[in-house]
C-alpha cells in the first residue's frame, strides 16, 4: 500500500510541475517545454493586448503625402506575428497513451519536417513520457527496495523504450536546430531583399522616367515587399521607417490622380472590413490562446493593408479596436477567473493538510487502526488530485506540507509493521502446522483419540495471535475444512458402523487370500514392494466386527511373515542378471580400459571372498568362548546369523567371480 502511495505521490508531483511549466499567465506566451540538452530556442514575440499601430500605406499615387493620424501616434510599433496553428491540442490530448504508444507516436510525429506545426505535439508527448518514465523508475526503485535492496546500491538502467524516445527526440532537436538555422538564414536573406527594395524605391523617387513606368515598377516593389517574409527583429523598425519614408516621398513626387487613389482606397476598405469581421468572429472562439494568436495575425494583416479615405479611417479603426478590446477583455477575465480558482484550490488543499495532520497524529496500536488511517489518507490524496493547481507563489509550500504529513505517517506505519511482522510470521507458521496436523487427523478412523487431538488443536488455534490479513482467511478456511471433514466422516461412520465393519471384514478376508496366493517374481525389489503394499492396504482398512479381529490379525501376521521369510531365502536373480549384462558390455568394447576393469573387478571379488572366509573361521573358532556366558544362547544365535549371512555373501561373490571367468573365456 505504501509503495503504491509513494508512486501516486511521485506521479502527482510531476503533474503539478508540468502544470506549472505549461500554465499560461496574462500577457505571456506559452513556451514549449524544452529538454535538458539546451535545444535551440525559437524567437517568439510576447503577446500584447494593446492594439497594433495602424500605418496606412497607399498602394496608388495620391496628390498629398500620407500622414500618420495623431490618434495612433502612441500605439505599438509593428512586429512579426506568428501564424495560428492549423490544429490545437489540449493539455490532456495524449494522457490515454501508454509508454510504448507515446514513443511510437513521437517517432511518427518527428518524421514531419514542419517544426512549427509539430512542436506542441512534441511538448505534450515529452510531458506524457516523462510522467510514465518517472512512474516506471519509481516502481523499479520500490521493487528493488521491497526485495531487500539498499537505497545507496540502486542503479536504474534505461529500458529500450527510453532509448527509442531519446533517439526520436534527438532527431526532433536536430530538425529544430536545422529549422532555426534555416529560419535565421531566411530572415537574413529577407533583410537583404528588403534592403535592395528600399534602394530601388530610392531610385524610383529620384527617377526621371515616365509616370506610367515609375508607377508600374512601384506596384511591383510593393507586391514584392509584401511577399517577403520575416526579417531579424532588430531590423524591423528601421526597415519599416525607411519603407514608409520612401513611399511618402514617392507620393510626393508623382502625385497620382485621385480617381486611382479612390480605387485603391476602395480595395483597402474591403480588406479592412473583412479583417474587422474576422476579428469580431473571434469573440465566439472558445479557445483563449487560439483567439489571441489569431488576433495578432489580424493586426499584422491590418498593418499590411493600405490606407482608406480619411472619412472612413477613424470609423474602421474604432471598429477594429473595439473588437480587439473585447477579445483582450475576455482573456483578462479568463485569467482573473483562473487566479480565483487557484486561490480556492489553495484553501481546499489547506483544509486537506489540516485533516491529514489530524488523523495521522493518533498513536498506532493495531493493524486495523493503521489500515483505517491509511485508507483515510489515500481518500484525501484522491481528493487532492482532483483539485487544480494553487497560486504559483503558494504551490510549493502547500504541496510540501501535504507530502511531508503523509510521508511521516507512512514512515511511522512501516516502523509499526516491522515491530509486528515477526510475530505475525511466527503465528502464520504455527497455524500452518496446525492445518497440516488437522488434515492428517481428518484421514484417521481412531475416532476417540483423533477427536481429542483435534479439539486440542482447535484450542491451540484460538490461543495463537493474528496473522497477516492477506493470509488470515485462507488459513482459517483450510483449518476449518480439515475439522469439518473429520467430523463429517466420523458422523457418517457411526451412522453406518455395522455396515462398515462387515465391509471391512470382507476386504481383509480378500486381502488375506491375495497374500496367500501371491507368487514371487524374479525381482527382489518388486517382491519387497508388493509385500509393503499388502501391509499398507491392511492398515488402511478400518475396523471389523469385534468377534473377528483377533482371528484376522493372527492370520494376517502369519501370512505376511511367511512371505518375508521366503523373500529372504530367494536368490537375487535380478542382481545376478544385471551384473552379467554389465560384464558382457565391458568385454564387448575390447579395449585396454575394459580389460583392466575386468581384471580389477575379479581381484576385488577374490579379496572380498578371502576377507569373509577369514571372518567366518574366526567366528566359528570363538563360539566356544560363549558357552559359559550368562547370555550364551543369545550370543550364539547372533553369531550364527552373522556366519550364515557371510556364507551367503561368499556364495554370491563366488558366483560373480565364476561369471567373470566364463564371460572372459
Amino acid at each position: 500500500m505504501e509503495d503504491l502511495h509513494e508512486q501516486e505521490l511521485a506521479q502527482h508531483t510531476e503533474q503539478q510541475e508540468v502544470a506549472e511549466e505549461t500554465k499560461a499567465l496574462p500577457n505571456e506566451e506559452v513556451e514549449e517545454v524544452q529538454p535538458a540538452e539546451n535545444p535551440v530556442q525559437e524567437e517568439e514575440q510576447p503577446l500584447v493586448e494593446e492594439p497594433v499601430q495602424e500605418t496606412e500605406t497607399a498602394s496608388l499615387p495620391t496628390e498629398e503625402p500620407i500622414e500618420t493620424p495623431a490618434t495612433e501616434e502612441n500605439l505599438q510599433s509593428e512586429m512579426p506575428v506568428q501564424e495560428a496553428e492549423t490544429e490545437t491540442f489540449s493539455d490532456d490530448y495524449y494522457d490515454h497513451l501508454n509508454k510504448e504508444d507515446v514513443v511510437k507516436t513521437l517517432e511518427e510525429v518527428v518524421a514531419n519536417p514542419d517544426i512549427v506545426k509539430i512542436k506542441t505535439q512534441i511538448s505534450l508527448l515529452k510531458i506524457r513520457f516523462l510522467q510514465l518514465n518517472k512512474e516506471d523508475k519509481e516502481q523499479h526503485f520500490q521493487a528493488f527496495l521491497s526485495e531487500g535492496g539498499n537505497k545507496e546500491d540502486y542503479a536504474y538502467e534505461a529500458d529500450p523504450l527510453e532509448e527509442r524516445f531519446n533517439k526520436a527526440f534527438e532527431k526532433y532537436k536536430a530538425n529544430k536546430m536545422r529549422y532555426a538555422e534555416e529560419l535565421e538564414q531566411a530572415k537574413l536573406a529577407n533583410l537583404a531583399k528588403k534592403t535592395a527594395l528600399l534602394e530601388e524605391l530610392k531610385t524610383l523617387v529620384d527617377s526621371s522616367e515616365s509616370l506610367k513606368n515609375i508607377y508600374d515598377r512601384f506596384n511591383e516593389v510593393q507586391n514584392a515587399w509584401k511577399e517577403i517574409g520575416a526579417v531579424p527583429q532588430a531590423n524591423v523598425g528601421e526597415l519599416w521607417q525607411n519603407y514608409h519614408f520612401y513611399v511618402e516621398r514617392f507620393f510626393d513626387k508623382i502625385r497620382i490622380n485621385r480617381e486611382l487613389r479612390d480605387l485603391d482606397f476602395k480595395k483597402n476598405l474591403e480588406t479592412k472590413l473583412e479583417i474587422c469581421e474576422k476579428t469580431e468572429a473571434l469573440i465566439l472562439e472558445p479557445s483563449i490562446m487560439r483567439s489571441f494568436k489569431l488576433l495578432q495575425q489580424y493586426h499584422q494583416e491590418w498593418k499590411d493593408s493600405g490606407a482608406v479615405e480619411e472619412a472612413k479611417k477613424e470609423e474602421l479603426w474604432n471598429r477594429f479596436k473595439t473588437a480587439s478590446d473585447k477579445i483582450n477583455q475576455v482573456r483578462k477575465e479568463y485569467y482573473e477567473k483562473l487566479e480565483q480558482q487557484q486561490l480556492e484550490n489553495y484553501k481546499a488543499k489547506l483544509a486537506i493538510c489540516e485533516k491529514v495532520e489530524e488523523i495521522t497524529s493518533a498513536q498506532l496500536v493495531s493493524m486495523k487502526q493503521a489500515n483505517e488511517i491509511s485508507a483515510a489518507v489515500n481518500e484525501l490524496f484522491k481528493t487532492w488530485r482532483t483539485l487544480g493547481p494553487a497560486p504559483k507563489d503558494l504551490h510549493d509550500a502547500i504541496w510540501e506540507r501535504f507530502r511531508k504529513s503523509m510521508e511521516d505517517f507512512f514512515t511511522t506505519k512501516k516502523q509499526f509493521l516491522a515491530q509486528t511482522n515477526e510475530e505475525q510470521v511466527n503465528n502464520y507458521n504455527l497455524k500452518v502446522n496446525l492445518c497440516m496436523q488437522a488434515e492428517a487427523i481428518a484421514l484417521r478412523q481412531d475416532w476417540k483419540r483423533a477427536t481429542n487431538e483435534l479439539l486440542d488443536l482447535q484450542q491451540q488455534w484460538k490461543n495463537i495471535g493474528a496473522v497477516a490479513f492477506k493470509h488470515s482467511e485462507t488459513l482459517w478456511l483450510r483449518f476449518r475444512k480439515a475439522c469439518d471433514d473429520f467430523f463429517a466422516a466420523k458422523t457418517a461412520y457411526f451412522e453406518n458402523r455395522d455396515k462398515h465393519e462387515m465391509d471391512n471384514l470382507a476386504k481383509k478376508e480378500s486381502l488375506l487370500k491375495e497374500i496367500a496366493e501371491f507368487q514371487f517374481g524374479e525381482s527382489r525389489e518388486d517382491n519387497f514392494n508388493t509385500l509393503k503394499e499388502f501391509q499398507r492396504r491392511w492398515t488402511e482398512i478400518g475396523h471389523t466386527p469385534q468377534a473377528d479381529r483377533d482371528r484376522l490379525w493372527d492370520a494376517y501376521r502369519i501370512a505376511i511373515d511367511e512371505k518375508f521369510e521366503k523373500l529372504k531365502s530367494l536368490p537375487n536373480l535380478e542382481d545376478k542378471t544385471k551384473y552379467a549384462q554389465r560384464i558382457s558390455e565391458m568385454l564387448e568394447k575390447k579395449t585396454t580400459d575394459a580389460g583392466r576393469f575386468i581384471a580389477k573387478e575379479a581381484g576385488i571379488l577374490q579379496d572380498k571372498i578371502r576377507q569373509l572366509t577369514d571372518q567366518v573361521n574366526l567366528w566359528e573358532n570363538n563360539l566356544g568362548f560363549f558357552a559359559n556366558s550368562k547370555n550364551s544362547d543369545v550370543l550364539r544365535e547372533q553369531f550364527n546369523k552373522k556366519i550364515a549371512n557371510a556364507r551367503e555373501e561368499i556364495s554370491a561373490l563366488k558366483e560373480k567371480l565364476m561369471l567373470i571367468r566364463e564371460k572372459k573365456n
